[in-house]
């Protein structure tokens, strides 16, 4: 069942999150998701994320990612997409637009070069992915189709509601939280090689608490510390 996006997830006002990274045990770096609604029909959204000063010497993080995205009677739609990665050696710096007529416009940012791919007319990118998740019921038991394009790949995402649980977060000792898996198919923010894991406030907010997911060597997990509603606030921990 489809619940009414209107009465789930991100309100459409201002919303920044703060997460602490960690690699298995070991204090990794910082994390930040934040939204914000330019206009009535438009929203931006943003994810930057970065290693602290040790894990600097071994595997250097600095990514950040643009998605444009715009609202309407049929719920979210991509309008342009932008990430800049840099992981190790590892650099990617890209620019994709939606069309109206199904097609996804690519732009390697560093040699040049454009492409396009047709595309279902509802496809969106995997950071506006997030917020379509946050906007649905999320029952026990669903299994939610979105479809996504990300490294020039087109495929249906499928984010299983795995359960209910109970942690200590941000917002108190046993906080009830709803867990999913999203079965993404290409490596993102902190590169993944396995599972990925994420649990949304089992509210109507549906704000992400906790994320986990495998690498190569060992788990990263990032947990919620702070979250703003107003874009004039301090930004504790913000990457640079």
């Amino acid at each position: 069942m489809v619940a009414d996006e209107s009465n789930y997830g991100w309100n459409g006002r201002f919303e920044r999150l703060h997460f602490k990274v960690a690699w298995t045990v070991v204090p990794a770096g910082r994390a930040v998701i934040q939204a914000r609604q330019p206009e009535p029909d438009r929203a931006r959204f943003k994810i930057k994320a970065c290693t602290n000063q040790a894990l600097d010497v071994f595997h250097k993080v600095r990514d950040k990612i643009l998605a444009r995205t715009r609202l309407t009677g049929d719920g979210l739609r991509a309008h342009s997409y932008r990430i800049i990665r840099r992981e190790g050696d590892d650099r990617e710096k890209k620019a994709l637009r939606f069309g109206d007529g199904g097609l996804v416009h690519t732009k390697d940012l560093r040699t040049g070069k454009t492409d396009y791919f047709p595309v279902e007319s509802a496809t969106v990118d995997v950071l506006t992915a997030l917020y379509a998740t946050r906007r649905r019921a999320l029952e026990d038991g669903q299994k939610i189709r979105i479809p996504v394009f990300d490294d020039e790949q087109s495929y249906d995402l499928v984010v299983d509601v795995v359960g209910r649980e109970r942690l200590d977060t941000v917002f108190g000792e046993d906080t009830p939280t709803v867990k999913v898996r999203p079965r993404l198919k290409t490596d993102g923010v902190f590169s993944r090689k396995g599972k990925l894991w994420v649990w949304f406030t089992d509210d109507r907010r549906h704000i992400p608490v906790r994320m986990e997911s495998e690498i190569a060597i060992g788990s990263v997990t990032a947990r919620l510390t702070a979250l703003h509603r107003a874009a004039g606030q301090d930004k504790p921990g913000a990457c640079r």
